[in-house]
């Protein structure tokens, strides 16, 4: 046969069925309870603008709170029997391809998601080490949170992530100047302390990314591409220009669909 003859010069291969719709995540908190609110997450996962390039874990994301709405109802309610049996405690990410009529699922994650946990950070109006010792210590069964806000978070890497070969070349060259009142919308990831200055750590490539709460879409992308533009000083620093520019449309088809308020 065609496989006996090939061996090993096939490539291994998953085969399923395609779906065409709008991805969205929806994200719970959960301990003994669902604390409210709810939260979905739009997140691009290729390297470049427009949907090019290989894959990554993320490249950058649009988060917003919810009380409540179909896709909770649909992908995360219902298992609040068997989460409070079996004692979990933690996030719940549930991510969806949804059609008119549908939700996909496409996987759980029963842990923190990077970079929309940095995102959710700046919708919670408290520090994120005490909201996590609250869900904890099940001291919390409603979070205060900047309602019909959104919030944004673009990863910075530099080549050739997302591969790690010879990454390590990158080990102590400064990349960025993070002036002391930006620190707080920048979340650094492979990089070290040296001096006053941050460098690279030449590990993974991954810098970090750059997060930003607004009233709108378009004012949260407005602010986080400010900070970016100030705090990068060198041109090989990669990050998409275009995180969240179609996530207003594709929040107003999810309306007009049922799914979400």
């Amino acid at each position: 046969s065609l496989v006996r003859r090939l061996g090993d010069k096939l490539a291994p291969c998953i085969v399923q069925e395609r779906i065409d719709g709008i991805e969205i995540s929806t994200e719970g908190w959960f301990n003994g309870g669902w604390i409210r609110p709810f939260n979905h997450t739009m997140e691009k996962k290729r390297l470049m603008e427009g949907d090019k390039g290989p894959n990554t874990g993320c490249t950058g994301n649009i988060v917003w709170a919810t009380n409540g709405d179909k896709l909770t109802a649909t992908a995360l309610e219902p298992l609040e029997p068997l989460l409070e049996r079996v004692g979990y405690v933690g996030p719940l990410d549930v991510n969806c391809m949804v059609t008119r009529s549908d939700a996909y699922f496409l996987e759980y994650t029963a842990r923190f998601g990077y970079d929309a946990l940095q995102t959710w950070s700046e919708l919670i109006k408290m520090p994120l080490f005490d909201y996590l010792y609250k869900v904890a210590t099940r001291q919390a069964d409603e979070v205060p949170v900047f309602q019909d806000n959104y919030g944004i978070a673009v990863r910075l890497t530099v080549p050739p992530y997302p591969s790690e070969k010879e990454v390590e070349r990158w080990a102590g060259a400064q990349v960025l100047d993070v002036p002391k009142e930006a620190m707080r919308h920048v979340w650094l990831t492979d990089v070290a302390r040296k001096g006053d200055a941050y460098v690279l750590a030449g590990v993974h490539g991954v810098i970090g990314c750059v997060t930003a709460r607004g009233s709108s879409v378009r004012e949260c992308r407005r602010r986080a591409y400010r900070t970016i533009n100030n705090i990068v000083i060198h041109g090989d620093v990669q990050y998409r220009s275009d995180i969240g520019a179609d996530v207003e449309e594709n929040i107003a088809k999810l309306k007009e669909w049922g799914w979400l308020n």
